[in-house]
């Protein structure tokens, strides 16, 4: 990346609360994010903000989580696409959890072939399982994507990819260290990653 590019990214950011309302609430009673709301991914193409976001009913210890999809027009004020999730495991017990959609460095949304590209970890709450493993899906409309891909890495949540002219990179908070720790992967495809040795960030 261009270090002058990169110099929006390093400098302090003034936020400004534009309201004390939410930007998004839970869904409806009985609705698939009636009691769940998190890990919003925004991107902004053709004057319409269009924000992906977790969503889960039910106790802590039974969630499953699904994709839901909002849409605005400021950036301020979401509206439902539908009640319903735009992605979930066909299995019904793993979650979809922090997505993130392919940027480009300067952190733009970048389509491939003009679809939507994105990667997010699952986790299967109701078993017990601690397990994170990343996946993959696609879209062009951003409302029907395709069936999630097998794992494509184990230990991986929170996941950040963007494609430079030598490939994808691609950083992740690693769930498996003591404490959790963030990594880079790099991938010639965006399928299969590269691990690098040593965390790149430890808090």
């Amino acid at each position: 990346m261009n270090p002058d590019a990169a110099q929006m990214w390093m400098k302090r950011q003034p936020w400004i609360r534009d309201s004390d309302e939410p930007c998004l609430s839970l869904g409806e009673p009985g609705d698939f994010d009636d009691m769940h709301v998190f890990a919003p991914c925004v991107s902004f193409e053709d004057g319409l903000f269009r924000m992906w976001y977790c969503g889960a009913r039910g106790d802590v210890g039974n969630r499953v989580f699904k994709l839901g999809l909002a849409t605005s027009v400021d950036g301020v004020h979401f509206s439902r696409h539908s009640p319903s999730p735009v992605l979930s495991f066909e299995d019904g017990s793993r979650s979809v959890l922090t997505a993130a959609l392919l940027r480009s460095p300067d952190g733009s949304v970048l389509r491939e072939d003009g679809e939507l590209r994105m990667w997010f970890s699952a986790c299967d709450f109701p078993s017990g399982s601690s397990l994170h493993t990343l996946h993959q899906a696609r879209s062009v409309d951003g409302v029907s994507w395709s069936i999630p891909s097998e794992p494509l890495l184990e230990h991986v949540y929170a996941p950040t990819v963007i494609r430079k002219s030598d490939g994808y990179r691609m950083w992740f908070i690693d769930v498996q260290a003591e404490p959790w720790s963030v990594r880079h992967a790099a991938s010639t495809d965006g399928g299969s990653w590269q691990v690098g040795d040593d965390p790149v960030l430890e808090v």
